[in-house]
């Protein structure tokens, strides 16, 4: 007579039909979602929808007034009105800055 005693695992991955509910929420776009939310609460008198206190739209992209492409060519600062706005931030004395003048016009 042979006695023997084995042990066995296995393991089993099942999804629930909450999980796959889940999943295929997750894959919604916004709009998507807000479709299958009307829908739901349409067929379920239990679900109530609230608005929420914040409007999402405001958060939307917009198309900025101005194109920031529109600038470049059409302001027309040269080279000594720039080094002279730069000039005007830091203090110098007479002399330096009527050198720094020469420089900048000669």
């Amino acid at each position: 007579m042979h006695v023997e005693l084995t042990q066995q695992q296995t393991q089993k991955l099942s999804m629930t039909t909450e999980m796959k509910q889940a999943i295929s929420i997750l894959r919604y776009s916004a709009a998507d979602l807000a479709d299958y939310i009307q829908k739901e609460a349409l067929e379920n008198p239990l679900i109530e929808i609230e608005q929420p206190a914040v409007d999402f739209a405001e958060y939307r992209y917009k198309e900025p007034m101005n194109n920031p492409f529109d600038f470049i060519g059409s302001q027309q600062e040269t080279l000594p009105d720039y080094l002279l706005e730069q000039l005007s931030l830091r203090s110098f004395s007479k002399a330096e800055e009527q050198a720094i003048h020469y420089i900048i016009f000669h």
